[in-house]
C-alpha cells in the first residue's frame, strides 16, 4: 500500500520549491532528502530526525525538516 493516499510529483516539488524559495516570511518543510530537495533547499537549515523503519515501504527512511530561517 502507498504510504500516503497522495503524492506529489517532481513537477509539483519543483513549483513549490519555487514558492517556497520566493516568501518573503518564515517557512517549514518536512519530508524525506532527495537530490531534488538538497538542490531547491541548499540554502536552508535542515534538521534530520533518527532514521526510523517505515513499515509501509518496509525499509529505514530518515524525515528531515528544512527552514528558511
Amino acid at each position: 500500500s502507498a504510504a500516503y493516499a497522495y503524492e506529489m510529483s517532481d513537477q509539483e516539488h519543483l513549483e513549490l520549491s519555487d514558492v517556497l524559495n520566493s516568501i518573503r516570511g518564515r517557512a517549514v518543510l518536512s519530508g524525506y532528502r532527495s537530490k531534488l530537495y538538497d538542490d531547491r533547499y541548499s540554502g536552508w537549515r535542515r534538521v534530520d530526525a533518527d532514521e526510523r523503519n517505515c513499515h509501509s515501504v518496509r525499509s529505514k527512511r530518515q524525515e528531515s525538516v528544512w527552514m528558511n530561517f
